[in-house]
C-alpha cells in the first residue's frame, strides 16, 4: 500500500454543513450533476442541477463533490444560474436592498462573512481573478 500525503490529499467537506444549502436547493428543485456531465461548464448542465466549482463565473465547471474552498452553483428548473456565498452582515444588507455594491464573496463562512447569500450569477461580475487572500474570496460587483 502506498502512504497518503495528508498534505496532498484534497479536502472534501461535509455538503449538509449548512442548512440553507438545503433550502436553496429545494427552492431552486436541483438535483447533483451527474458523473457524465461532471466537469462540464454550467451552461451546458440540464435544468435543475447544482454542483460545485472554483469558479463564480458564468461558465463554471460544476463537479459532484464539494471539495475545499468550493462555491456551491445552481442550474434552476427554469435554467436561471446562482451562487451561493458567504458575505459579511453589511454586505447583506446592501444585497437584501438590491444596491450595486462591490463585495467579498466566500465559498465558506469567513471571519465576518457568515451571511450565506444566493446570488443569480447574471447580477454578479468578477472583478478580478482569485484573489489569492485568505478564505479565497472572489471579488465581485452585485448589479442587480
Amino acid at each position: 500500500m502506498t502512504p497518503v500525503d495528508a498534505r496532498k490529499a484534497p479536502v472534501v467537506l461535509d455538503t449538509k454543513d449548512d442548512p440553507r444549502r438545503e433550502e436553496f436547493r429545494k427552492q431552486h428543485q436541483v438535483r447533483l450533476v451527474g458523473s457524465a456531465l461532471e466537469g462540464t461548464g454550467v451552461d451546458l448542465q440540464p435544468n435543475g442541477t447544482y454542483g460545485f466549482t472554483y469558479s463564480p463565473a458564468a461558465s463554471a465547471p460544476m463537479f459532484a463533490s464539494r471539495k475545499f474552498q468550493n462555491f456551491e452553483i445552481h442550474k434552476s428548473l427554469e435554467g436561471a444560474k446562482f451562487i451561493l456565498g458567504y458575505v459579511t452582515a453589511a454586505e447583506a444588507a446592501e444585497i437584501a436592498k438590491k444596491v450595486h455594491v462591490d463585495i467579498k464573496f466566500y465559498p465558506d463562512a469567513f471571519e465576518q462573512s457568515t451571511e450565506m447569500v444566493c446570488l443569480r450569477v447574471a447580477d454578479v461580475h468578477l472583478r478580478a481573478q482569485n484573489s489569492g487572500q485568505p478564505g479565497s474570496p472572489a471579488p465581485l460587483r452585485f448589479e442587480p
